[in-house]
């Protein structure tokens, strides 16, 4: 008896088997295999939260899209309860770098904007103590949190949020729609003109959607198979879905 093992497939074992028999030797068939974790997520974090409870909309504008060679030029957050907000954050960031002409269109943001304002150092650990111990909503969370990790590591700072990316939501949720920007998104649900690529405009933009849950609920309801999808939000459904209302757009 001999065992063989193959690699990420099972190509050797046609040949192999032909060669036992040949050879009149009983073979054991293994494979080494290699787990991929591609599903898609919208919950980072393990924190369980109540959504009863507070949550924090944010959203970040930059210098450009590399968070290893660009900065942050300005945080904009809201705290929300219940559907209502109760508190806004805002405020510039010196990125100590020029802000491209093509940054500037796209956001508003100039330099003699951002010239005297306050450096990341100071800005962050008043962002967090905003924050709190509250789950962070945003939309294309990666890009955010990407930004501030990097900021995190050159402060020195922990970051240990949990927080929910409202675009993996929208894929879900609306399967019509191509695109899942925040501009369609607030066409969509009709919410309203608000200034887009602006962090405080963006974070209350996100905090309109009141349809979202009953959309969602409704998805359930229609498609068992979406009802799997709530697998991806381990240990916050239903109540996730309550601070929908806000995130979505």
């Amino acid at each position: 008896t001999v065992a063989i093992t193959d690699h990420g497939n099972v190509q050797g074992f046609p040949p192999a088997m032909v060669a036992a028999e040949k050879a009149g030797v009983k073979l054991i068939y293994g494979m080494e295999a290699y787990f991929v974790d591609d599903t898609a997520k919208a919950i980072y974090g393990s924190k369980n939260a109540n959504f009863d409870e507070e949550f924090c909309v944010f959203d970040i504008e930059t210098t450009g899209l590399s968070f290893r060679n660009d900065k942050i030029t300005e945080i904009g957050a809201v705290i929300l309860k219940n559907g209502e907000i109760i508190a806004r954050y805002d405020t510039f960031v010196n990125p100590n770098i020029e802000i491209p002409e093509n940054i500037i269109e796209l956001t508003g943001i100039t330099n003699e904007m951002v010239a005297d304002a306050r450096q990341i150092e100071e800005v962050l650990p008043e962002f967090f103590e905003f924050v709190g111990d509250r789950i962070l909503v945003a939309h294309n969370a990666s890009f955010d949190t990407g930004f501030i990790r990097k900021a995190c590591d050159e402060c020195n700072l922990p970051f240990n949020f949990t927080y929910l990316d409202t675009v993996a939501l929208s894929k879900f949720i609306n399967p019509d729609l191509k695109k899942h920007k925040l501009d369609t998104l607030a066409d969509y649900y009709k919410l309203g003109d608000f200034n887009h690529h602006r962090a405080c405009d963006d974070a209350e933009m996100l905090a309109k959607d009141p349809e979202l849950k009953a959309r969602f609920e409704q998805k359930l309801k229609d498609d068992a198979e979406f009802a799997k999808l709530i697998s991806l939000l381990p240990g916050l459904y239903p109540r996730v879905f309550d601070v929908c209302s806000v995130n979505q757009l």
